[in-house]
């Protein structure tokens, strides 16, 4: 009960603690740096990839990837963005049956802003999200939104777009649809996502993998450990956790038999994807244990010695 009014406190509290340092770690380790930016789609290879194939297989999960991708990149606009953030022309989204309905809404209600337009980099350093565009009395804050912030923020969009886009394509598959229930079923998150009487729709799927595999930022979300005078030194390290998180459920949790076999397949096939983009040492643990070694090696005793 006292973590939960922590919470609750913390959480309705708009004060971001260190917030000018976090900023400024923004621009020191990823503003304006395309090759981070680009690496935001490695997320749709290592993690929505398994979980789609999970659901489908891996020639249908790794080809709506690849197809929605392209379409998402051809939503790229300089001129007739919405969002001064980000540089995507929203109104370009495929014609699919319900996905402008489920992405943009009627009114503005969609999903854009709350699972593709997160703004992670901006969450994260204590930053808003918004739609603010070029101010003609402050060229530093133009120069920070357009060209320091935009590139993270633009290629943060075009990831989740394609994993959205075609998750949502594939849950158009009955057999897909039964699938993701044996994956989630008992999921809070999910079950709290679940605005249609219970059934499982392609639009609860596009919404799940984008909580799953991309995480959720901004003050709700951040651990305990990582809130007050941790803010400054896990920048950047929610990603990770959220990651984290979801391999040990897929590893370790499960209500039925069928749910855990589900679940362990699809973190094998996430460890893959892993090994394959990164190395073995792109794997949990690696990094550290080669550095745990290479200390052995040069300072505990006999060890390394000539």
């Amino acid at each position: 009960e006292i973590a939960l009014e922590k919470w609750w406190e913390y959480s309705q509290d708009p004060h971001q603690e260190f917030a000018g340092v976090r900023r400024l770690g923004f621009w020191w380790y990823l503003g304006g740096n395309l090759s981070s930016a680009m690496l935001q789609v490695m997320s749709n290879v290592q993690f929505t990839g398994p979980l789609l194939a999970q659901m489908s297989n891996s020639a249908k999960a790794g080809k709506e990837l690849v197809k929605a991708h392209a379409e998402a990149l051809a939503m790229l606009s300089f001129s007739t963005n919405e969002y001064g953030d980000v540089f995507v022309d929203f109104n370009k989204l495929p014609n699919d049956p319900g996905l402008k309905e489920a992405i943009i809404g009627m009114a503005g209600e969609g999903d854009m802003a709350t699972y593709i337009r997160q703004g992670m980099a901006l969450q994260e350093t204590g930053q808003s999200v918004g739609a603010e565009g070029l101010n003609p009395t402050n060229a530093f804050h133009n120069f920070e939104k357009k060209v320091i912030g935009a590139p993270f923020g633009t290629m943060e969009a075009v990831a989740r777009l394609t994993g959205y886009i075609a998750a949502f394509r594939i849950g158009q598959d009955p057999e897909a649809r039964q699938k993701f229930y044996e994956l989630f079923e008992g999921d809070n998150t999910v079950q709290q996502d679940n605005n249609n009487g219970g059934i499982i729709t392609p639009q609860l799927i596009a919404q799940t993998m984008m909580k799953k595999t991309f995480g959720v930022y901004g003050k709700t979300h951040r651990p305990q450990i990582m809130r007050g005078y941790m803010a400054v030194p896990a920048l950047f390290q929610t990603y990770i956790g959220q990651m984290f998180a979801l391999m040990n459920r897929l590893l370790t949790k499960g209500r039925t038999p069928a749910q855990r076999a589900a679940g362990r397949k699809a973190f094998a096939r996430i460890m893959l994807m892993l090994v394959m983009t990164g190395g073995i040492f792109a794997l949990p643990g690696s990094d550290d244990a080669e550095e745990l070694a290479n200390w052995m090696i040069e300072h505990a005793p006999i060890v390394g010695t000539e």
